[in-house]
C-alpha cells in the first residue's frame, strides 16, 4: 500500500517545483537577452527596407521583450 503524503509534503513539493520553474524562466530570459539585440537589429533593417507594417509590429514586440 503506497504511503500517503501529508498536506505539508505536497505543499513542499509544489514549492520546489515552483522554484525550479522560476529558475528555468530566468535561464530562458537570459538566453533571449543574448539574442535580442540581433533580432531587434534584423527587424529594424527589414522594417526600413520593406516599410512593412508586420516588421514594425515585430519590432514593437521585440522592444517590449527587452
Amino acid at each position: 500500500m503506497p504511503e500517503k503524503r501529508t498536506t505539508t509534503q505536497v505543499r513542499a513539493e509544489i514549492a520546489a517545483e515552483r522554484e525550479a520553474l522560476i529558475a528555468d524562466i530566468r535561464g530562458m530570459r537570459q538566453d533571449v537577452a543574448g539574442v535580442l539585440p540581433y533580432a531587434i537589429g534584423t527587424a529594424v533593417v527589414v522594417a526600413i527596407l520593406t516599410r512593412s507594417k508586420t516588421a514594425r509590429s515585430v519590432l514593437r514586440i521585440l522592444w517590449w521583450l527587452k
